[in-house]
């Protein structure tokens, strides 16, 4: 039974979705509307495409790491027509990864908080997503160049920024928690590191 609602539990948990973001996704594509219907016609697509994935992962204990990567890329396309040059995105993804299989959507939440909270003093959000092997390990990094004063263990007690379901989750599949760190010369490094490369 304790092993039926820890399944339940991560269902529920990887199943949620931000309304903010849907609001905001919607807010945008009505102004795309009127202004440019071809990238408004492009973003509906986006917004059915990240759905989809959601509602399929949760049917998953494990997905390929590159369709997790590829729900990221598609999550930061339809933000990138709302921040515009005030998102900058990196990856640095060893391409060994991309058929490693992981728990799906740990990731995308993670990359939500840091576009949310991860912008400097201009509005500027510097993202960087890594991805790559220690030893036997899967190791994940999502790095951004923000707040120089979030303290990084408040993360893990606050509701809304993400961090907190997502250690929640980490902890009940692998026993251990995510890690979050002060970057240089500011902003956070929140980092998973999955055992063996996955569950």
């Amino acid at each position: 039974l304790q092993a039926q609602a820890t399944v339940a539990e991560l269902r529920a948990l990887r199943a949620q979705i931000n309304p903010h973001f849907f609001f905001n996704t919607l807010n945008t594509i009505s102004h795309l509307i009127e202004t440019d219907t071809d990238t408004a016609g492009e973003t509906v697509q986006h917004m059915a495409d990240l759905f989809r994935y959601t509602l399929a992962a949760a049917k998953f204990d494990q997905v390929p790491f590159g369709d997790e990567l590829r729900h990221v890329q598609t999550y930061l396309r339809i933000e990138q027509l709302r921040h515009g040059d005030a998102l900058l995105i990196t990856y640095e993804i060893d391409n060994r990864l991309h058929d490693h299989p992981v728990p799906p959507m740990l990731i995308q939440p993670l990359v939500e908080n840091a576009v949310r909270y991860g912008g400097n003093e201009f509005g500027i959000v510097d993202l960087t997503i890594a991805g790559g092997f220690d030893h036997s390990d899967l190791v994940v990094e999502i790095r951004d160049r923000g707040s120089e004063v979030v303290d990084p263990e408040s993360l893990f007690h606050a509701d809304g920024t993400g961090i907190k379901n997502v250690n929640h989750r980490f902890r009940t599949l692998f026993g251990r928690p995510i890690t979050v760190r002060r970057n240089e010369p500011s902003g956070l490094i929140v980092t998973l590191t999955i055992p063996g490369g996955a569950v």
